[in-house]
C-alpha cells in the first residue's frame, strides 16, 4: 500500500473520530486518571492519547517476580523478543515487525541506545529492580524523539522517593543463579533521593547445541536519583545510572572449506565485557498548574564494551551521546497548549582492534540540532496532537517528520483513537564503517531508512470496568530498508539499501478482566504480516505472538500467585551453511509457561518464587542458540526502614 493510500485510510478513519455523534464526556477527572509521559512532549492522561500505549506499574512487576525487563515485555502486544541463548546475553526486542534499532529505549528520559552497537539497546543487561513503571508507546515516534524511533518507544522510569525506606533483597536458584540488591530512599524538606544496588550472576548453560561449556553472566547496576524543589516554580532532578555486565559467549562456525558444524555455534570461551553509563540533569522552571513553562536538560549516555577469546582482547568499542535541549510550553484557553524545543546532540565513535595498527582502529563522529513543535487541543471532546520535528544532521540530508493522533469517546464506556506518523532512522557507525578482518566491511554510501505508518484502535469497558477489550490495526512502510547482505565470492558481509518497500501490518488485541479485587486475568495476541522489498518474510518476526496471565491474592491480600502462558509462533532465521541450498531455517513455536508467587511473613519479611519455563521446553529463539530450560528463583525480600 503507498503512502498515499496510507493517508487516505487514515483521514478516513480520522473522518469517522470527527463525525457528529451524541458524545458523553468521561466523568473521571482527569486529576485521576492515569497519567503517561511518553506519548506527548508533555504528560497526558492516557485517555486523551490517540496512539497505542501500554504501561506497566510496580504492582505487575511485583506480581511477575522477574529480575529481568524483557519477561514483562513478551506479553506487550506488538512486541516481539529475540534472545542469544542465556540469561544476559544480547537480546533485541521488535515492535511491529520493525527491527530491533528501531526501538528507541529511554531511562528516566536519558536515551540509552548505545550509539556505538548498532544503535540498539540490549534489553538482556535490563533488570526489574528499582523499576517503578514502563510505558511502550506503539508506532514511529520520530515527530517526537528522532531517529531509532520508527517501530516505538520503551520508557523505563525508576522509582523515586515517596518517603524513606531501606530495603535488601537476596535470591538464588539453578544454574548458579545469585542474585542481591539494596536500596535506600529519603526525603528532607524540599529534597528527596534514592539510591540502589543490584547484582545478579549465572553460571548459565551451554548455548550451542552441541559441546558442555556452560555460558554464564554477571551484571551489577547502580543507580541513583535525585529531586531538588527549592520553590513551587523550580524543581531541578538528577538521575544516574551504571552497567558493569560481563557475557560469556560462543563463536558461529564461518570456517572455509566447512565444517561439520559450519553455519552453527560451537563451543568457545568467547566474553564480552560492558560499561555503560547514563546520566540526566534537568530543570523545570514555572509551577505546575501555570500557563508558561520552561524546562532544560543536559543527557549523557556513554558506552564502552571489549570483546577477548582465551582471555586475550580482540576487539573493542566506545560510543558518546551528549544531549542538550530546551522546552517551552504554553496552555491557552481550557485543554489546549502548543510546545516548542530545540536539541543539540553529538555523537562519537571509537573502535579498536587488537593493536593501534589494526584496520578496526578508528574514530568517527556525527552532529545533529534539531527543532521540534507538538499542538495538543480538545475540540468537542476529540483531543488531537500535531507534532513536528526537523533533523539537521552533520552527515546526512536534513529530514523532516512529523505524527497526527486523535482519540474520541464513544459514551462513557469506549473509546476510538488513530494516528498517523513519519519516521527515519540514520544508519549507524558499525554499518557505515564497521570492521571485521575477514568478515564485514562497512558502507559509507548508504542512506537512512524512512517510514510511514498508521494505526487505528478501538476499547470498550464492561462490566462495570471490570472487562478492558483493546484492538489496533496498523500498517507501515518502510524505504531504504538497510540489510546485512554476504558476499559468496568475497566471503564479506556489508550494509545495503533495498531498493523497494518493506511493508508490515497487523493486529494487536488486550483485554483485561478482574471480576474481583484480588483476582486479574491479561490476555494479549498480536499478528504481524513483516516483508521485504521481494515479497519475503523479514527473519525473526513471528507472525503469531500470544501471552495469558493472571494473578490471585490470598491471605487477605498478604500474598499473591502469579501464572502466565506466553506463546511464540513459528519464525524464519539466517543461516550460513553454506553445503545446503538455503539461506533460510525454520524456527519452530515454542510456549512458556512461568509462575511466581510472594508472601509477606510480616511487615518487614518477604518471601519471594519464580519459575520460568516451568515445563522445560526446549526452543531457539534465534539459529542455533539454544535457550536455556527451566530456571527457578528463591529469594527474600527484607523492609529495613518504612512501612510496605
Amino acid at each position: 500500500m503507498s503512502h498515499r493510500v496510507n493517508l487516505t485510510f487514515f483521514l478516513v478513519s480520522l473522518n469517522s473520530l470527527l463525525a457528529p455523534h451524541a458524545l458523553a464526556a468521561e466523568h473521571e477527572p482527569e486529576s485521576l486518571q492515569t497519567l503517561v509521559v511518553t506519548a506527548s512532549r508533555n504528560p497526558t492522561p492516557l485517555s486523551r492519547v490517540g496512539s497505542s500505549v501500554t504501561v506497566i506499574d510496580r504492582s505487575d512487576i511485583e506480581a511477575r517476580q522477574t529480575l529481568f525487563v524483557t519477561d514483562l515485555l513478551r506479553q506487550v502486544p506488538g512486541l516481539g523478543v529475540s534472545q542469544n541463548g542465556n540469561l544476559g546475553a544480547l537480546t533485541q526486542v521488535r515492535m511491529r515487525g520493525a527491527e530491533g534499532n528501531h526501538t528507541l529505549v529511554l531511562i528516566d528520559g536519558v536515551e540509552a541506545n548505545d550509539p556505538v552497537s548498532g544503535a540498539e539497546f540490549d534489553f538482556g543487561q535490563l533488570l526489574t529492580t528499582n523499576i517503578d513503571r514502563i510505558e511502550i508507546l506503539r508506532g514511529p515516534q520520530s515527530a517526537l524523539y528522532g531517529a531509532d524511533s520508527i517501530g516505538g518507544v520503551v520508557n523505563i522510569i525508576t522509582r523515586g522517593a515517596a518517603q524513606p525506606a531501606l530495603t535488601m533483597n537476596l535470591a538464588g536458584g539453578n544454574l548458579g543463579n545469585r542474585a542481591l540488591g539494596a536500596s535506600l530512599a529519603g526525603n528532607r524538606q524540599d529534597l528527596k533521593f534514592s539510591v540502589a544496588a543490584d547484582y545478579i550472576e549465572t553460571d548459565g548453560t551451554n548455548i550451542a547445541r552441541s559441546g558442555t561449556e556452560a555460558d554464564g553472566s554477571d551484571n551489577l547496576t547502580l543507580s541513583g536519583k535525585l529531586d531538588w524543589t527549592p520553590s513551587d516554580s523550580l524543581r531541578i532532578g538528577l538521575n544516574v545510572r551504571r552497567v558493569d555486565a560481563k557475557v560469556e559467549f560462543d563463536d558461529q562456525d564461518f570456517a572455509f572449506p566447512p565444517t561439520p558444524t559450519q553455519g552453527l555455534i560451537i563451543d568457545t570461551d568467547g566474553e564480552r565485557f560492558g560499561e555503560h553509563w547514563y546520566a540526566g540533569l534537568n530543570m523545570a522552571v514555572g509551577a505546575a498548574d501555570a500557563p508558561w513553562q520552561h524546562r532544560l536538560n543536559v543527557d549523557l549516555t556513554s558506552t564502552d564494551n571489549e570483546f577477548t577469546a582465551a582471555g586475550l582482547f580482540t576487539s573493542g568499542s566506545k560510543g558518546e551521546r551528549l544531549k542538550f535541549g530546551y522546552q517551552t510550553q504554553w496552555q491557552f484557553a481550557q485543554r489546549h497548549d502548543l510546545t516548542f524545543a530545540v536539541e543539540r546532540e553529538l555523537l562519537d565513535y571509537r573502535n579498536r582492534g587488537a593493536s593501534a595498527l589494526s584496520l578496526e582502529t578508528q574514530a568517527q563522529r556525527d552532529d545533529q540540532n534539531s527543532v521540534i513543535a507538538e499542538y495538543r487541543g480538545n475540540w468537542s471532546e476529540i483531543d488531537i496532537s500535531l507534532s513536528a520535528r526537523h533533523d539537521v544532521n552533520e552527515r546526512f540530508a536534513d529530514a523532516t517528520t512529523y505524527r497526527l493522533t486523535a482519540s474520541r469517546p464513544l459514551g462513557d464506556h469506549s473509546r476510538l483513537r488513530a494516528s498517523f506518523g513519519t519516521g527515519i532512522s540514520n544508519p549507524t557507525f558499525f554499518e557505515l564503517f564497521g570492521f571485521f578482518p575477514g568478515s564485514f566491511v562497512g558502507n559509507p554510501a548508504i542512506k537512512p531508512e524512512r517510514s510511514q505508518s498508521f494505526d487505528v484502535g478501538f476499547e470498550q469497558r464492561l462490566l462495570n470496568n471490570g472487562l478492558t477489550l483493546d484492538l489496533t490495526y496498523f500498517q507501515a512502510d518502510l524505504d531504504n530498508e538497510i540489510q546485512t547482505i554476504f558476499d559468496f565470492n568475497t566471503f564479506l558481509a556489508s550494509a545495503v539499501n533495498l531498493t523497494g518497500k518493506s511493508r508490515r501490518e497487523g493486529v494487536e488485541a488486550a483485554v483485561h478482566f478482574q471480576p474481583y479485587d484480588h483476582w486479574r486475568v491479561n490476555g494479549t495476541y498480536t499478528y504481524t504480516d513483516s516483508r521485504q522489498d521481494d515479497g519475503r518474510v523479514e527473519v525473526r518476526r513471528p507472525r503469531h505472538l500470544a501471552s495469558l496471565n493472571g494473578s490471585l491474592d490470598f491471605a487477605r491480600g498478604r500474598g499473591m500467585v502469579y501464572l502466565g502462558i506466553d506463546y511464540n509462533g513459528a519464525q524464519q532465521d539466517n543461516e550460513f551453511i553454506f553445503t545446503t541450498p538455503e539461506d533460510r531455517a525454520e524456527l519452530a513455536s515454542f510456549t512458556r509457561v512461568n509462575g511466581a508467587i510472594h508472601y509477606a511473613v510480616n511487615q518487614r519479611l518477604t518471601l519471594t518464587g519464580r519459575v520460568d519455563n516451568l515445563l522445560d521446553d526446549d526452543y531457539e529463539e534465534l539459529f542455533s542458540f539454544v535457550a536455556p530450560g527451566r530456571v527457578w528463583w528463591l529469594g527474600v525480600n527484607l523492609n529495613l526502614m518504612g512501612s510496605r
